[in-house]
C-alpha cells in the first residue's frame, strides 16, 4: 500500500486513502511545526517541510493536489484553530481582569460579550433544527466577497387568490407560475 494507496475493506468497498509516513510528517510540519524538537521549529512552507522529512519538493506538490491530502491538512488546521480559540478566551479574560491598561481591559470585555452573544444565537448543525427556505450560493464575482442578502416576502402562486392572509397581493396571471404538465413547447 504506498503512502496514499487505497486498500479494500472487508465488504469490497475501497477505504479512503490514509496519510502515512513522510507525507504525514511533512503535513504536520506545515500546520504545527515541531514544537517538541530540541530547538522548536515554527510551521514550515510545503517545500521546507518536504526537504525536512526527505521528500522531493515535486513529490510533495503532487501529493498536495490530492483531495484526501487537502482534507487532512484542513482537519489539522481546524484542530489548531480550535486549540488557539480556547487559549484566546483565557487570554481575553486575563486582559479584562488586569489594571495596567484599562483600554485593553474594556475592549477585552466587549469582545467577550460579543462572543457570548454570537454563541447564544448560533445553532449547532447537529441539533437537528432547521430553518425553512432555500440557500442559493453564488460565486464571489457576482456580489463581491461578502455576498448580498435578498429580502423577500411570500407571494401566492395561484392567480385565483385575490390576496393572501398576510395582505400581499397575488401575482398577475401573466407572472404566475403554471403547473408543470410534462409537455414541452
Amino acid at each position: 500500500m504506498g503512502e496514499t494507496g487505497a486498500a479494500q475493506a472487508d465488504n469490497g468497498t475501497p477505504k479512503p486513502p490514509r496519510i502515512t509516513g513522510k507525507l504525514r510528517e511533512a503535513c504536520l510540519l506545515m500546520v504545527w511545526g515541531a514544537p517538541d524538537a530540541p530547538e522548536p521549529v515554527p510551521p514550515l512552507a510545503y517545500d521546507a517541510a518536504a526537504r525536512t522529512v526527505g521528500m522531493s519538493v515535486r513529490s510533495m506538490r503532487k501529493h498536495l493536489e490530492k483531495q484526501h491530502v487537502q482534507a487532512f491538512l484542513r482537519t489539522q488546521r481546524e484542530v489548531l484553530r480550535a486549540s488557539l480559540d480556547a487559549r484566546n478566551l483565557s487570554r481575553l479574560a486575563e486582559l479584562r481582569d488586569q489594571n495596567s491598561n484599562m483600554n485593553a481591559a474594556v475592549k477585552a470585555a466587549q469582545v467577550l460579550e460579543e462572543i457570548g452573544a454570537a454563541d447564544a444565537t448560533r445553532r449547532p448543525l447537529s441539533s437537528g433544527m432547521q430553518s425553512p427556505g432555500f440557500v442559493i450560493l453564488l460565486p464571489a464575482p457576482y456580489f463581491g466577497e461578502r455576498g448580498r442578502t435578498i429580502e423577500h416576502s411570500p407571494v401566492p402562486c395561484s392567480p385565483d387568490h385575490a390576496a393572501s392572509p398576510g395582505g400581499e397581493r397575488a401575482l398577475p396571471p401573466e407572472r404566475a407560475f403554471a403547473p408543470f404538465t410534462g409537455a414541452r413547447d
